[in-house]
């Protein structure tokens, strides 16, 4: 290849395409917003019905009228004839787009690669790939896994103080599904047996769609009553943007993510980034990026479903998975209160393993060769 720039088509340069390759540092190739049939599609339906559609949001059209050298998607299957690369996050086609004719797309000599960013996403998308036999060994040809990028914030832990209190940082909007009732009552328990330490907690405190079916009016008073109760302790922040989201990971300790269900999880790595070790759960992915070297990982009871293992939240299992949640949680935010060299060390090694696993400058190589074989 020249020297010269090659542009790469997309039809959306939000937070995940910029995540997973928009915002790479690539040296010889650049991303440009198309124009895309189906999202004008998308944009008559959803003035005349007041919602999107879900095929034309999730699918690429441009009648060969873009001029660029390839094409880069996330979630989204193109209907075009240029060669395109997709990146997905839990399958490929989406679930409630899933049929023969798309699954099909997919074997199409114009799609040249298909990344699922991490194993759970790869192991899914084989499983569900039984049903169209004679498709499958195509497509799983072209699918390999290449987990998001992520830029360090801080060289060393060096750079933090461990002097004061230990802080744990809280981020999501779904509080209730990624584990947040459960931090607030390992919190209370601490609080209650004298321990010195501090928690930040940057969510609307929202009941989400996905795996909080059993959150009550109730547990929402409950929830915002503790927090109101113990100020000395917990400081909550409605919302922050992402550089002020950094800026207090910079000044934690532990990052909490003790999720029921994620099909990622970047607030590890960007805690991970900024010196914190992070507690989780050992739900999938998290395995793939989190680990009791360089954090904490809880042991909660799963059960396998679509090629992956998940959490099962009926019934009895509901109030199972919930103590142990807890369990964990109080007993690793005490180990890390207590035993500051030990934090120390995984905060070092989590930085490490950003550096090693996640750097931004090898994914954009990485993808580089990729479209550089797409291309000949």
């Amino acid at each position: 290849m020249t020297n010269k720039k090659y542009i790469i088509g997309t039809n959306s340069l939000d937070y995940n395409p910029k995540r997973n390759f928009g915002g790479l540092p690539f040296k010889a190739f650049a991303f440009k917003k198309t124009m895309d049939f189906c999202r004008i599609m998308d944009y008559i339906y959803f003035k005349i019905k007041k919602k999107s559609n879900p095929f034309f949001s999730n699918t690429f059209f441009d009648l060969g009228l873009n001029k660029v050298s390839l094409f880069h998607f996330f979630n989204t299957v193109s209907l075009s004839n240029k060669p395109w690369v997709v990146t997905f996050e839990n399958e490929i086609p989406r679930p409630y787009l899933r049929s023969k004719y798309l699954v099909k797309r997919l074997t199409h000599k114009s799609c040249k690669k298909i990344i699922a960013f991490c194993d759970r996403a790869k192991n899914i998308e084989i499983y569900l790939l039984d049903k169209y036999p004679e498709y499958k060994q195509v497509i799983v040809d072209k699918l390999i896994v290449l987990q998001p990028a992520q830029a360090l914030n801080i060289q060393s832990v060096a750079e933090k103080e461990y002097s004061q209190s230990i802080v744990f940082t809280f981020v999501g909007v779904d509080f209730y599904r990624k584990g947040g009732a459960e931090i607030l009552r390992a919190t209370e328990k601490l609080i209650a047996e004298g321990y010195d330490f501090k928690l930040n907690i940057v969510s609307q405190l929202k009941k989400g769609a996905w795996k909080d079916e059993h959150i009550t009016a109730a547990d929402i008073e409950n929830v915002k009553e503790i927090i109101q109760q113990n100020p000395d302790v917990i400081t909550h922040y409605y919302s922050l943007n992402a550089e002020q989201v950094i800026s207090l990971f910079k000044q934690s300790h532990v990052g909490l993510l003790p999720s029921y269900g994620e099909t990622y999880g970047y607030v590890v790595l960007e805690a991970q980034a900024c010196g914190c070790a992070v507690i989780t759960s050992n739900m999938p992915p998290f395995q793939e990026f989190n680990s009791n070297s360089v954090g904490w990982l809880i042991d909660v009871p799963l059960q396998e479903r679509n090629g992956t293992m998940d959490s099962d939240l009926s019934g009895k299992n509901l109030a199972l998975f919930q103590d142990a949640l807890y369990l964990g949680l109080y007993n690793a935010m005490k180990e890390a209160i207590e035993n500051k060299d030990l934090l120390k060390e995984k905060a070092q090694k989590a930085i490490e393993h950003i550096r090693k696993d996640h750097s931004p400058e090898k994914r954009a190589k990485t993808l580089e060769e990729i479209y550089i074989s797409a291309l000949q």
